[in-house]
């Protein structure tokens, strides 16, 4: 019985070739991911409020999955308020103290369990010559309104980060080629 067949040599080239490419492959999905995050951040930045700058200084970048992967993260407190607003709510002094807020002299306060007066600083001063000093045990909080910088950057970039996983995975192919 006659025999036919082909013999593929160069199995070690393939082997090779197969690595470089997995380590090229992983070099151009990890700089997408680290430019995404980059541009997720910068947005955020640009588009978060701005009272102290302290929450636009605190925005991070993080590569996980060895590079493959990350996140845009702050640990300022505040931040999920900002993002995502709060509803209304009671804030009490702490320790039997009272809470202090600044009222223009002559402002109605007729209740003042319904007024409240904040900075984002904490502080609370002013240079007005007719403002007065309040005390009170507690304030009823109207709650604030969701001023979003994280969600909106992401959803910005996402389609981005989409189109160029297979753009980077492209791009190790044609730097690793096993035919000559």
């Amino acid at each position: 019985m006659a025999r036919l067949g082909v013999k593929l040599n160069g199995s070690q080239e393939v082997i090779s070739a197969l690595r470089k490419l997995s380590g090229e492959t992983e070099k151009q999905l990890k700089d997408v991911t680290k430019t995404a995050l980059q541009n997720i951040r910068s947005t955020a930045a640009r588009t978060v409020p701005v009272d102290t700058g302290r929450l636009r200084s605190s925005l991070e970048t993080k590569l996980l999955l060895g590079g493959l992967g990350g996140s845009v993260e702050t640990r300022v407190d505040y931040a999920s308020d900002v993002e995502f607003g709060t509803k209304p709510h009671k804030i009490e002094a702490k320790n039997g103290k009272a809470l202090r807020f600044v009222a223009q002299a002559g402002s109605r306060l007729t209740d003042k369990k319904a007024l409240f007066v904040s900075s984002k600083t904490g502080r609370l001063i002013t240079t007005k010559a007719n403002a007065r000093a309040i005390f009170v045990k507690s304030v009823n909080h109207p709650g604030t309104k969701a001023k979003p910088f994280l969600r909106p950057a992401f959803k910005q970039w996402k389609q981005w980060y989409l189109d160029n996983v297979p753009k980077g995975v492209r791009v190790a192919i044609g730097k690793v080629t096993v035919i000559r």
